[in-house]
């Protein structure tokens, strides 16, 4: 009943996300609790003030009337979870923030609980935009006259070249040594924008340069438009495995080209298509021989997911 008036209960907390987070900070930092979490929202029928704490001239106890949490259920009972799970860890020190908010006998509770439970959705990749790195790309990438842009932000004026952290992640992700990079971008692609993974840490280090953050990326670039003209041109069961073997293509292909690439010359998109187009049609038909022989019927939407069969065909072609 304590979340009756809440759009959900509690989730659960896994092994990552918000609620996952809060039971690290009551672990090892709940000093900071009240600084790092986002407070809890209580709605009430009536709230009245009964009498000053005896311990305390600065504390107050309050009354309310059919309390409801309207937000900050997953506050709560990742708390009492967490206590629950570990008996003898002391939260003493732990704080929150909590707003009590009287809204009468009326539906005043409904517009509250969807105010405070409203807001732009944040995408793992936003959180980017902590790292200094990505500050000092976009002024290197900005001298070549592209905008990058890794943080969400209005359009600029047309006609101004613009690269996302999305799309420039997918390319470095191509062009790392890691052969199971491929598969991880089709079944855990935001790894690769979490700034604090080794995973994107791997890929924006401190040796990637604005030029070379362009190369690698106008190479991976067409090389996608290779794989969606082959995909349309191509008939079932071919067209399936172009439409999910983008990323394991691009990442032989784009090895190829590692000496342009790194080279001092800013490659161009033209350029670049003339180098693998034939490249391109021969390790395309390879991975449609071989596919044939490793996935043994298995669907390639799936297939391409899983880590260990896709090293095994990437490295077969």
């Amino acid at each position: 009943s304590l979340y009756e008036k809440n759009i959900r209960y509690f989730i659960g907390a896994g092994r990552r996300g918000v609620n996952s987070a809060i039971k690290t900070t009551l672990a090892n930092e709940p000093e900071h609790f009240l600084h790092l979490n986002n407070g809890i929202t209580l709605v009430g029928v009536t709230v009245k003030q009964r009498e000053k704490s005896r311990d305390n001239s600065t504390t107050r106890v309050f009354e309310v009337q059919g309390v409801s949490v309207v937000n900050g259920a997953q506050t709560i009972s990742s708390a009492a979870q967490f206590i629950e799970q570990n008996p003898e860890a002391d939260i003493s020190a732990a704080q929150v923030m909590v707003t009590i908010i009287e809204t009468g006998n009326d539906t005043f509770h409904k517009q509250v609980t969807k105010a405070r439970n409203l807001q732009n959705p944040v995408d793992l990749s936003n959180f980017a935009a902590l790292d200094d790195n990505q500050e000092r790309l976009r002024k290197e990438i900005a001298l070549y006259g592209v905008d990058y842009q890794y943080r969400p932000q209005r359009q600029l004026t047309s006609g101004i070249p613009s690269l996302t952290i999305d799309n420039l992640v997918k390319a470095l992700a191509c062009y790392n040594q890691d052969i199971r990079y491929p598969a991880r971008l089709k079944s855990e692609a935001k790894q690769f924008t979490d700034f604090e993974s080794d995973t994107y840490k791997s890929l924006f280090s401190l040796e990637l340069t604005g030029h070379k953050a362009l190369n690698i990326y106008t190479v991976f670039d067409v090389i996608n438009e290779l794989t969606v003209a082959a995909e349309r041109g191509a008939s079932s069961p071919e067209r399936l495995v172009y439409r999910h073997f983008g990323y394991s293509i691009a990442s032989i292909l784009m090895k190829t080209l590692r000496s342009k690439i790194e080279g001092a010359e800013l490659l161009k998109a033209a350029d670049v298509k003339g180098w693998v187009s034939v490249p391109f049609d021969e390790v395309r038909q390879q991975f449609a021989d071989q596919y044939r022989n490793v996935a043994l019927g298995a669907a390639p939407h799936a297939f391409f997911k899983r880590i260990s069969d896709t090293s095994k065909l990437i490295n077969k072609v």
